[in-house]
C-alpha cells in the first residue's frame, strides 16, 4: 500500500522526530510512506536524513502563507504586515485546495495521514484534508500534536467555513494527550469527528547508542547539571525558567543550565537578552538545534521542561526517560498527564518561578533522589511510550477509517 504523510511546519525539532519515527517504525513492510513537507521547513534535510527504508520526503511545492509574509516582512511595517497575513491565510487557501487536489489525482495514494503542529495549525494541512476528499472520495486521518485554539471574533467566520468543511474530510483525529484531546471543545463542528489519544512514541537512545549515558553527577558531585531542548517559542518557558534560576541563586549557585533549540534570529536574541538583563550568563551555555543530543543528555543530571502554555506531550520528556534522567516540569497540559502515569518520575510545579525554583533546589541538595526518579521514568517509558507501541497504534486508526 502506497502512503502519503503530510506536513507543514516552520520550526525543526519534536514534530520532525515524531514522524520519522512513526514512518521509520511502521509495521507493515510492504507499505511504502512518502513525506510531503514544504521545501521552506527547516527540518526538511533532518527529516531527509532520519528516514529509512524505501520511504521517503518530497516537497509539497504548494505556497504557505506566512512564506509570503517572511518574504515582505523587510519592506512593511508590522500593522500592515499582520493584516496581509491574516488576509493571505484564507485568499490563497482556494489555490492551496485547487493545487493539491490535481496532485492527489495524479497520485497513487491510498492513503492520507495528516500531521498538524496544533489546530488550525499549517493551513496547507487543512487544504491537503479537503483535497484528499475532493479527489479520492476518501477521509483524511489527522493527528493535532498541540492545542486546538478557538478563533478571534474577526476570523471565527472563515474559521467556520473551514471547520464545516473538515468536519466532513477527517474520519478521525489523533491527539498526544487528553488535555489536547479536551481542547477540541474550541470547535464546535470539528467534535463532530471521531477523535482518539495515542501517546507520543520515541525510539530509545539506549538502544540508538551503544554506550550507556555517562554519569556526570559521579565526575563532579560539586555542580548540578541541568538541560533544556525546545524550539525558542514563548510557551516553551524559557523566561519561567531565567526566573527561576534567579531565585534558585539566593540558595545555591552550584548548578549549570545548558540550553539548545531552534528559533529564529529574533527568538534567539529574545532569549540571549533574557538572560543577560537577568545577569545570569555564566550559569547557562546557550546553543543553535543540536542533531545528536545523546551526549547533551549524558552529561546532564535532570531535564527540565518549563512549558507555560500549549504543550501536547513534549518528546524531549519522553527521551529523558528512556535515558533514565529525571524530569522537572510545570504542570501544564500534558506534562501533567505523564506524572498521573507515575508521580516518581521527578518534580512537577506549577507555572510560577518561586514553585519552579523550588523543585531545582530539590535535586541539588538530595541527590541521592536523581537515580530514584530516573529509573522510575524509565519504566514508564518502557511502558507507554515507545516507537513501536506508537507506530503500531497509527497503523490500526489508518487501516481503520469505519471506526466508531
Amino acid at each position: 500500500m502506497r502512503i502519503c504523510f503530510f506536513t507543514e511546519n516552520s520550526y525543526k525539532g519534536g514534530m520532525d522526530k515524531l514522524i520519522y519515527t512513526v514512518i521509520n517504525n511502521w509495521p507493515d513492510k510492504d507499505d511504502i510512506i512518502t513525506l510531503l513537507c514544504n521545501r521552506s521547513h527547516p527540518g526538511y534535510s533532518y527529516l531527509k536524513e532520519n528516514i529509512i527504508n524505501n520511504h521517503m520526503i518530497k516537497p509539497s511545492n504548494v505556497l504557505c502563507s506566512w512564506e509570503i509574509k517572511n518574504k515582505l516582512k523587510d519592506f512593511l511595517p508590522n500593522s500592515i504586515l499582520s493584516f496581509i497575513s491574516f488576509s493571505l491565510k484564507y485568499i490563497i487557501l482556494p489555490y492551496q485546495v485547487i493545487k493539491l487536489t490535481i496532485f492527489f489525482n495524479k497520485s497513487n495514494f491510498d492513503k492520507i495521514l495528516i500531521f498538524n503542529g496544533g489546530y488550525p495549525g499549517g493551513n496547507t494541512c487543512r487544504a491537503a484534508s479537503i483535497a484528499w476528499r475532493l479527489s479520492k472520495k476518501k477521509k483524511a486521518l489527522m493527528a493535532c500534536l498541540s492545542t486546538l485554539k478557538r478563533p478571534a471574533w474577526y476570523a471565527a467566520p472563515f474559521e467556520y467555513v473551514i471547520d464545516r468543511f473538515l468536519s466532513t474530510s477527517i474520519f478521525c483525529f489523533i491527539f498526544p494527550s487528553k488535555f489536547v484531546q479536551s481542547t477540541l471543545s474550541t470547535r464546535k463542528y470539528l467534535m463532530k469527528s471521531k477523535h482518539r489519544v495515542i501517546f507520543n512514541g520515541i525510539d530509545s537512545f539506549l538502544e540508538i547508542n551503544s554506550l550507556p549515558p555517562k554519569n556526570k553527577q559521579q565526575e563532579n558531585n560539586n555542580k548540578t547539571k541541568f538541560l533544556m531542548l525546545a524550539t525558542f517559542e514563548k510557551h516553551k518557558g524559557h523566561e519561567l525558567l531565567f526566573d527561576s534560576i534567579v531565585k534558585l541563586l539566593d540558595t545555591s549557585n552550584n548548578f549549570h543550565f545548558t540550553i539548545a533549540g531552534f528559533g529564529t534570529i529574533k527568538d534567539r536574541n529574545r532569549i540571549q537578552n533574557a538572560i543577560t538583563s537577568r545577569k545570569i550568563d555564566k550559569y547557562i551555555t546557550l546553543l543553535e538545534f543540536q542533531k545528536n543530543t545523546f551526549d547533551l543528555y549524558s552529561n546532564t543530571d535532570a531535564v527540565v521542561v518549563p512549558s507555560t502554555k500549549f504543550e501536547g506531550l513534549p518528546l524531549t520528556a519522553l527521551e529523558a526517560m528512556s535515558l533514565k534522567k529525571p524530569l522537572i516540569t510545570t504542570n501544564t497540559g500534558g506534562l501533567k498527564e505523564i506524572f498521573e502515569l507515575n508521580p516518581n518520575i521527578g518534580l512537577i510545579s506549577e507555572a510560577r518561578a518561586d514553585k519552579y525554583s523550588n523543585n531545582l533546589i530539590t535535586f541539588i541538595k538530595e541527590k541521592e533522589k536523581i537515580k530514584f526518579y530516573g529509573e522510575n521514568g524509565f519504566n514508564t517509558y518502557n511502558k507507554f511510550f515507545t516507537s513501536k507501541s506508537c507506530a503500531i497504534k497509527y497503523h490500526q486508526l489508518l487501516m481503520n477509517e469505519n471506526i466508531t
